[in-house]
């Protein structure tokens, strides 16, 4: 479990490395559903992806914070939801 910790060094959690795995885990496990829902294209409207899409930014900004401004910088994800819900 330490070594999982290490790999999240941002995690408000720091030294509590059971919350922080069952943060990820909880995490990483509605990210899964949610590819395999695309990956096999099923309907994904019933979601809120707004949400899926800000967990997804945090979990990265717990490895970096740096990687986490990147990859918010370059997702088109938050305008594609405003244009479906419009």
């Amino acid at each position: 479990m330490p070594a999982l910790a290490s790999a999240f060094p941002h995690h408000p959690a720091q030294g509590d490395p059971r919350r922080i795995r069952a943060d990820v885990e909880h995490r990483m496990e509605r990210l899964h559903l949610l590819r395999n829902r695309i990956a096999h294209r099923e309907p994904i409207f019933r979601r809120d992806l707004a949400r899926d899409h800000a967990q997804l930014l945090e979990l990265i900004g717990w490895m970096c914070a740096d990687s986490q401004t990147w990859a918010a910088g370059g997702s088109r994800t938050p305008e594609t939801i405003a244009e479906r819900s419009g």
